[in-house]
């Protein structure tokens, strides 16, 4: 794996969402964060952290402002889906 292209891609998730947190609090029609890209994130981040591509206190603090927000999106979204028919 690619370590340069890896860091391109977790930075630019990062600088994403986080430009997006405030809109997505304000604006529910917008959530960054609830979908599978959120999922696959924290898989890259872990493999990151294990290939020693970032280090463990970098992972430990932001990992769990990331987890937090993910969280709360993800139960937005379970209160806003409709039920199928």
């Amino acid at each position: 794996m690619d370590r340069n292209f890896l860091g391109k891609e977790i930075l630019h998730f990062l600088n994403e969402t986080h430009k997006a947190t405030l809109t997505s609090i304000h604006n529910p029609i917008y959530l960054p964060l609830a979908s599978a890209n959120f999922d696959l994130f924290k898989k890259s981040l872990r493999l990151a952290v294990d290939k020693k591509f970032i280090s463990p206190g970098w992972h430990s603090s932001q990992m769990e402002i990331i987890v937090s927000i993910g969280r709360e999106i993800g139960s937005w979204l379970k209160k806003t889906k409709s039920p199928k028919c």
